[in-house]
């Protein structure tokens, strides 16, 4: 029997420049956003700025991968917005209670 040839196309092999950064998600962009939102906005202090910045600074020593500490700035930033007037080293657990309260009544699906 004579061999019958296939009708498959042939995809030519792709091959990447791994030397090139391909991520699609720019966390070094982000995180420096993060940076600059941190620095500029009004409610956040100096002492609070560099409180997250020695954080970050401690997520890159422990090789945390970048959309780890991407989300880790998103949240310090969101939540440094919500305790205005407060320093993070003098926050109390009173105060957190309160802030994760008022994070439930906002954002939770109240049945």
């Amino acid at each position: 029997m004579a061999k019958k040839k296939s009708n498959l196309l042939k995809v030519p092999k792709i091959e990447f420049d791994t030397k090139k950064d391909l991520s699609i998600y720019d966390y070094d962009t982000k995180i420096q956003n993060y940076y600059n939102a941190i620095k500029l906005h009004p409610n956040i202090s100096e002492t609070t700025e560099q409180l997250i910045l020695s954080y970050h600074n401690a997520m890159v020593s422990e090789g945390l991968a970048k959309a780890t500490q991407n989300k880790h700035l998103e949240v310090l930033f969101s939540l440094s917005k919500m305790i205005d007037n407060y320093e993070w080293k003098d926050i109390t657990k009173q105060r957190v209670d309160d802030l994760v309260l008022i994070i439930m009544k906002k954002y939770a699906d109240q049945k």
